[in-house]
């Protein structure tokens, strides 16, 4: 008897889980093969995990970043090459172009070891152009790529950060490919007492 009473209140705790759950289940639909969703307080994407890359959703990060995908095998910290999934918050009036101009600004003020370069742009999978720019390193250091966006209105910048040109000559074809991918799916949220963060700062589902 007391086996059938314990595994009653297991099945019990799992319905409760999966009811309070929900909104991230609902979050998913809509989503393609291969497809994973970022989501946040009032936006949901649907995203391709480039194959070899892991979604780093561990720790708190920093308000406007989104996720973090970083190298198999390693951990973010120590990843030769991370990808930067960043979202500019309702309500902030500013453009796309107001976006890039101060990235470029304050990247190399920073970094005077870089050089910015456009690297031609990719095109989405709704057929959208979204332009990529280089920050390529004179001495053969830290290297990055920017990938600014406006996906149905929603501000959008996506970054590739290597330590070194070797390692983002390795990566870079998966951000473009990742770049590529990215589409925004209906989210409708409800209480979602499973949210690691509840804040502005978005969770990723995989």
């Amino acid at each position: 008897m007391s086996s059938d009473v314990e595994m009653f209140g297991k099945r019990l705790i799992l319905l409760l889980f999966l009811l309070i759950c929900r909104p991230s289940f609902l979050a998913a639909e809509g989503l393609e093969a291969g497809e994973t969703h970022i989501y946040g307080g009032d936006y949901a994407f649907a995203v391709q995990i480039p194959k070899g890359w892991f979604v780093d959703n561990s720790r708190e990060l920093p308000f406007g970043i989104a996720a973090d995908l970083c190298l198999e095998g390693t951990s973010c910290e120590k990843s030769p090459s991370r990808i930067q999934f960043s979202i500019v918050p309702r309500g902030i009036p500013v453009s796309l172009e107001e976006i890039m101009s101060i990235d470029v600004i304050e990247t190399l003020k920073k970094n005077p070891d870089l050089a910015l370069q456009y690297a031609g742009p990719v095109k989405s999978l709704k057929g959208s152009i979204i332009p990529i720019f280089y920050y390529l390193s004179k001495s053969g250091g830290k290297t990055h790529a920017v990938a600014p966006m406006d996906v149905d209105g929603r501000i959008l910048g996506i970054s590739l950060m290597s330590a070194s040109k070797k390692s983002f000559n390795n990566s870079v074809a998966d951000f473009r490919t990742f770049v590529a991918s990215i589409r925004r799916i209906k989210f409708r949220r409800k209480t979602n007492l499973c949210r690691r963060r509840p804040r502005e700062a978005s969770n990723v589902c995989c």
